[in-house]
């Protein structure tokens, strides 16, 4: 599959590149807007490209939160629910991801409902 993007209530989504060895693509997060607790059966390789975002990860019923500024990298652990918050109110928060693995299924259900949640 090759470059796709489209609008989710939350700004845009991106898929640069996704078959079933590897899947990369990027979100833009309006400000004040928020992706949902969601979770993947792979890791996720998160950059933050530009802004900042706020990652909350949901563990053994609590959650913490990760400020991931320009420039920052985290690994969100497989089946581990997450979601991402960008607070700042003037600029978009653009964040790329990657998974190791077949996603296909998944980003295909994602562009149909138009929705990362």
């Amino acid at each position: 599959m090759g470059y796709e993007q489209f609008s989710i209530k939350q700004g845009k989504l991106g898929i640069i590149h996704s078959d079933d060895k590897m899947t990369v693509g990027y979100m833009i997060i309006n400000n004040g807007e928020e992706i949902v607790k969601h979770a993947r059966p792979l890791d996720e390789e998160i950059f933050q490209l530009s802004g900042n975002s706020v990652l909350t990860l949901y563990e053994n019923g609590e959650a913490r939160e990760i400020t991931l500024n320009e420039g920052d990298a985290y690994t969100v652990p497989a089946n581990i629910p997450h979601g991402h918050i960008n607070k700042n109110s003037m600029v978009k928060s653009i964040t790329l991801w990657k998974f190791h693995g077949d996603m296909t299924g998944i980003v295909e259900e994602i562009k149909r409902n138009r929705s990362i949640d």
